[in-house]
């Protein structure tokens, strides 16, 4: 299986050393973040893009900005509605394969909202017309979330799976149970059970066992991707060495995927 991992991953460095700390490491493939809010790290889009390309490595997906979102489910949600089209057209420039995209943002769910649905129908639809996958991931509200992917005219949608989230909410199980024929990516992290920590698998509370089962068992095949930044007692290891623990630690994930698909 192709082993990704998040560009960003707790250590403040250009996006060509990221990228270079990440190829060394042995990864196959990254996910992006997109927007203009690390603009001063990541440079403009043809910037990154030309990065990417000397660094080797395949784009897994791109991740949109999320901060905004829960403005998708008012009335007047035009203007982002049609910066989150753009940002889909910027990807599908360049080529990427997929996007990824919050229903939601924060502790306050909004309430849902035939103007937000609509929202996400027109940007299922700009994925489908452009040939950019777009990805949902889980995030506090699963309800939210499932109205979403089975709303009218969202077929299309495709399922990320934030397997940190997901233990937050206790709802990996259920929501792959529900979307697990359309999952199509992943963010890869551990917690505490008390914090979105973003560790590495292993430095928390998570059954990697059972996730592997459950990924098996959905007939997940795609790239295993990585979300993570280091432990207090990690930073020290610095980028380079801490990317080469996050690959063994990924590896040692993909093995036990495998076994449970033998099974």
């Amino acid at each position: 299986m192709e082993k990704g991992a998040f560009t960003w991953f707790g250590y403040v460095l250009p996006l060509a050393q990221q990228l270079e700390a990440i190829a060394k490491a042995g990864f196959d493939a990254v996910m992006l973040w997109w927007g203009d809010s690390l603009a001063d790290y990541y440079g403009t889009p043809e910037q990154r893009a030309r990065m990417v390309e000397r660094s080797g490595l395949a784009v897994d997906s791109v991740h949109l900005p999320y901060e905004q979102v829960n403005a998708l489910w008012q009335k007047d949600n035009g203007a982002l509605v049609a910066a989150y089209l753009g940002w889909i057209g910027e990807c599908a420039r360049f080529g990427y394969p997929r996007v990824v995209l919050h229903a939601t943002s924060g502790d306050t769910p909004p309430p849902q909202s035939r103007e937000g649905l609509e929202a996400f129908a027109c940007i299922a639809a700009e994925g489908r017309r452009l040939g950019v996958e777009v990805a949902v991931e889980n995030t506090r509200f699963p309800q939210l979330l499932l109205d979403v992917m089975h709303a009218p005219s969202c077929e299309s949608l495709k399922f990320c799976l934030d397997t940190s989230h997901g233990h937050l909410r206790g709802d990996t199980g259920l929501l792959l149970e529900a979307l697990g024929a359309r999952l199509s990516c992943l963010h890869l992290s551990d917690n505490d059970g008390r914090e979105d920590r973003h560790w590495l698998p292993g430095n928390g509370q998570i059954d990697w066992r059972q996730t592997a089962r459950l990924l098996a068992g959905a007939g997940y095949e795609g790239c295993l991707s990585l979300e993570v930044v280091p432990r207090e007692d990690e930073k020290s290891m610095g980028p380079e060495a801490f990317m080469q623990k996050a690959y063994r630690r990924l590896s040692a994930f993909e093995e036990r995927v495998l076994a449970a698909r033998a099974d």
